[in-house]
């Protein structure tokens, strides 16, 4: 958690120093920009992290890459939507870090 906060006052930090010398759109997009790829780029390094990621979607993942087109939402009790989100996503890659990139 101390990693969330410490990236939350950074941020804050940025900003405030975008801000000296008046509002610009690019200063906007970059602080923008500089937000997304520091929570995106640390939210896809979650290997093998809590209970669910070795009990629950490693191996659901690995069953739909299996057998992706004769697998039903009727072998599963995740929502339809995420099972089709594993379906396209094992269709181009058959690594299941892949799902936490896109998630």
């Amino acid at each position: 958690m101390t990693v969330y906060y410490g990236i939350i006052a950074g941020l804050t930090a940025f900003w405030a120093l975008l801000q000296i010398g008046g509002r610009r759109a690019y200063k906007d997009r970059l602080f923008l920009v500089v937000a997304f790829v520091l929570l995106a780029g640390l939210s896809a390094f979650r290997y093998s992290v809590g209970i669910a990621y070795n009990m629950v979607y490693s191996p659901q993942y690995e069953a739909v890459l299996a057998a992706p087109a004769g697998y039903s939402l009727a072998d599963t009790r995740l929502e339809p939507g995420f099972v089709w989100l594993e379906k396209v996503i094992a269709t181009f890659s058959p690594n299941y870090q892949m799902l936490y990139v896109v998630t």
